[in-house]
């Protein structure tokens, strides 16, 4: 049997066995925070939506920042039977939604954890900057091309760069709840 055979196999059977994330963490204390960014509504090559539930809970994820998913999020709430407020999924109590700015706008809820405790968990699509090994092998990157850079110096740069362009909004954003004494996720 082909290598490619048995991949698809062992795919399809995973995707058939029905496997569940349990209801609850495996410590109370932990929590999974996931992003998935599910392209173009998770359903634009034509896969169910299903498909996309099944990810989620193959990653026994507890809250779940969604990039790309459009009109779908009540939909895929349902099917697996968690709550949702803007680009969030989640097991726990929504208490909070906390919409955020921007081109790329971030989002965050506060959820009350199985504990009582609270926690916070903010959702950035982040853009697609340039990227350093593409650049250096001189690759397009999706739609954008970006200069060829020929050096680890420029590659470095360049990262710096873009990270610091990303990130220092994002961070001016969350000052706000600097004094918030919780668990706090940010995830993009």
């Amino acid at each position: 049997m082909s290598i490619l055979r048995f991949l698809l196999l062992g795919l399809a059977v995973s995707f058939t066995n029905g496997l569940k994330a349990e209801d609850k963490p495996v410590q109370e204390s932990t929590v999974r925070v996931m992003t998935y960014n599910a392209c173009r509504g998770g359903t634009y090559q034509g896969q169910p939506l299903s498909q996309s539930a099944k990810m989620i809970e193959l990653a026994k994820a507890d809250i779940v920042g969604l990039q790309e998913i459009g009109a779908n999020v009540p939909e895929l709430a349902k099917l697996l039977g968690w709550n949702h407020s803007g680009p969030f999924l989640t097991r726990y109590e929504i208490v909070e939604h906390v919409k955020g700015m921007g081109k790329r706008p971030w989002d965050g809820i506060k959820v009350k954890l199985p504990s009582g405790k609270h926690a916070y968990a903010f959702n950035a699509h982040l853009p697609n900057p340039p990227n350093q090994a593409y650049q250096l092998m001189g690759l397009k990157g999706g739609y954008r091309t970006y200069p060829k850079i020929d050096t680890e110096e420029e590659a470095i740069a360049g990262a710096k760069k873009s990270t610091r362009q990303i990130h220092r909004p994002l961070a001016q954003a969350h000052e706000k709840f600097r004094g918030f004494r919780g668990p706090y996720f940010c995830r993009g």
